[in-house]
């Protein structure tokens, strides 16, 4: 994933959810947008101010099995997971990324907010300049950590360790829109059109009634951050990061629309 193809994504969403009859689906949402490293630490705290990683502070349940998807390393078998002792991978139950539901979720309710993906963010203290999260499924233990270092600071790539999870600003009052050849193009067929816009249309639908099991709220507040208290308003954050098939309705959603540019730079 680049940072392109998510900010993309997130433009498209919100398009599509404004674009619909606001009788049937109620008023119109906020932008939809990559959350900010002060949102993201909020969020991953769940309702812990003092959490190491988004699983608590350790990253073994009270059986020895791993919370997270990382990379434990050689010889880190647990009764959890068998004869995986010569994998650096296997010990945690995940050879590389799992489901985005894999996993225990944090006191938010947020799914692998520590490992399986780093997920992107921007600093807003240090000029809005974009890194990550929360570590990834090749990540070590110390990058786990809600407040870990982060490799892809100020130099963020695309790559298979990254991914994202878009969050919506919660206001009170007010609705308003947020507006904003040589490749070979798939030939999507009719029946794959079909099943895009079902796809389509129940992303649409779960953003529109803030679905539970798709976005949690997260509550105004404060958070610890390096020992300082920061203020965070409300935000809703999706449970999950983006999967491949949400990232695929998007691409293909595109290529229905005749969009080909912002395909090359998302795909």
């Amino acid at each position: 994933i680049s940072i392109e193809g998510a900010e993309l994504y997130c433009e498209w969403l919100t398009e599509e959810r404004n674009n619909l009859n606001p009788e049937k689906y109620g008023t119109l949402v906020n932008k939809v947008r990559l959350p900010t490293a002060k949102e993201w630490v909020r969020a991953a705290k769940g309702k812990s101010v003092i959490s190491i990683y988004s699983s608590g502070n350790a990253i073994k349940n009270e059986m020895g099995c791993y919370l997270v998807n990382f990379m434990p390393g050689n010889n880190t078998a647990t009764s959890c997971i068998e004869n995986m002792s010569k994998n650096a991978y296997a010990a945690d139950g995940g050879f590389s990324t799992v489901k985005v539901s894999s996993y225990n979720p944090n006191g938010s309710g947020l799914f692998n907010m520590s490992g399986n993906v780093a997920e992107i963010v921007y600093y807003e203290d240090e000029n809005n300049i974009a890194g990550t999260k929360g570590g990834s499924w090749m990540s070590t233990e110390e990058e786990l950590k809600i407040e870990g270092k982060d490799p892809f600071k100020g130099k963020l790539v695309p790559s298979i360790k990254i991914g994202f999870r878009p969050v919506i600003t919660y206001l009170t009052s007010g609705d308003g829109k947020i507006t904003d050849d040589d490749y070979r193009f798939t030939n999507l067929s009719p029946m794959q059109i079909e099943e895009n816009n079902k796809i389509k249309a129940n992303m649409l639908k779960e953003l529109s009634k803030f679905d539970k099991k798709k976005y949690a709220f997260i509550p105004s507040g404060t958070t610890t951050i390096k020992g300082e208290q920061i203020s965070i308003q409300a935000f809703y954050m999706q449970t999950t990061e983006v999967s491949v098939l949400e990232y695929r309705t998007f691409l293909f959603d595109l290529l229905i629309q005749n969009r080909k540019d912002e395909f090359l730079i998302a795909k």
